[in-house]
This record gives structure tokens, C-alpha cells and sequence, in this order.
């Protein structure tokens, strides 16, 4: 369940910056925020696991 959860969020976060970086001149920060966040859930899936 926690897994699937975790696969969920990173492929919205994946798709979310994407999106984001083609269509919008994205700001550095942004990108960083959105990276802390894939790592927060890589470190919350080998935590689960």
C-alpha cells in the first residue's frame, strides 16, 4: 500500500516538472523544491520497504 502510494507521488511529481519545465520558464527554486521532494519519497520508500 505505502509503495504504491510512493509510486503514485513520484510519477505525479515526475509528470508535475515535466510539464512544468516545457511549458513555463521554471524557476530554480521551484526545480530544487521538486527534487527535495523525489528524494524525501526515495527515502521514505527505502524506509517503508
Amino acid at each position: 500500500m505505502h509503495f504504491r502510494a510512493i509510486q503514485t507521488a513520484r510519477r505525479v511529481l515526475n509528470l508535475t516538472s515535466n510539464l512544468t519545465a516545457k511549458r513555463l520558464q521554471i524557476r530554480p527554486n521551484l526545480v530544487s523544491i521538486i527534487n527535495r521532494a523525489e528524494l524525501a519519497l526515495d527515502g521514505l520508500g527505502k524506509f517503508v520497504n
